[in-house]
């Protein structure tokens, strides 16, 4: 059903799409509007490191989820285990994100 909305609803205007990719920058899929806008800057991040930081934020949701789950069995290793897990990879990931200068584009 998504398939056949998409192909049957019309694309949205270009300037639309340019706004679109202003505000996100993605990595990738965008070539036809980079070629007809050749001012449009390039992405911030790669798509590898978007991927790794989506790893990186995936795994501090697990280490958080068996966190919390552990306390419920008073399981304190497996808490203690998760919530530093959390910590490392969700520190890495903000480290990662904030860089200094964020606060111009945001």
């Amino acid at each position: 059903v998504i398939t056949l909305v998409t192909l049957l609803t019309p694309p949205e205007s270009d300037e639309t799409q340019r706004k679109f990719y202003l505000r996100c920058k993605p990595p990738a899929g965008w070539k036809k509007l980079r070629i007809k806008y050749p001012d449009l800057p390039s992405p911030d991040a790669t798509l590898l490191s978007q991927i790794f930081n989506c790893l990186l934020g995936i795994s501090a949701c697990l280490g958080m989820t068996v966190a919390t789950n552990a306390v419920f069995v008073k399981n304190w290793l497996i808490v203690i285990a998760g919530g530093l897990s959390l910590l490392v990879f969700g520190g890495i990931l903000i480290r990662r994100t904030f860089k200094p200068g964020i606060q111009k584009v945001l």
